[in-house]
């Protein structure tokens, strides 16, 4: 069984009242929907969630994907983004940098995922990356 990822967004101010504006998004392990972290609600799913620097904190909890904060050095525009393979074959870091206006500015950090030296996949898996340069590695 696979785990569900969950999302929570919480207002980011110094006060206890900040648990008060609370919302959770489920991954959708593609690139389909981007959650504005503003306009967020309970039933919210997507695997981005993107903060316009409206002071909503932002997270991700992830099982063997890759978590990815987005950063824009030139505005208080963040986004974290849930990277699996469907939504990496989906262009789902490039749906995160479409919320961005100028790309050039963004830092991307990415947080604590499974090794490929601890986690493979089967061919099902790998023939979506066939055509990308250094995606597949031999098996040991």
């Amino acid at each position: 069984m696979s785990p569900r990822t969950s999302w929570r967004i919480a207002d980011a101010s110094p006060t206890p009242s900040a648990l008060t504006r609370t919302a959770s998004s489920s991954s959708t392990r593609s690139r389909r929907n981007v959650v504005n972290a503003n306009e967020a609600t309970p039933d919210s799913s997507g695997d981005v969630i993107v903060d316009f620097g409206d002071g909503f904190a932002v997270a991700v909890l992830i099982a063997d994907c890759l978590p990815i904060l987005l950063v824009d050095e030139d505005s208080p525009t963040l986004a974290v983004v849930h990277a699996g393979w469907r939504g990496l074959e989906s262009n789902v870091i490039e749906s995160a940098l479409a919320h961005f206006e100028h790309h050039d500015a963004v830092h991307a950090f990415l947080g604590p995922s499974i090794s490929g030296a601890a986690y493979q996949v089967g061919p099902d898996v790998a023939e979506h990356f066939a055509k990308v340069p250094g995606a597949l590695a031999p098996t040991r």
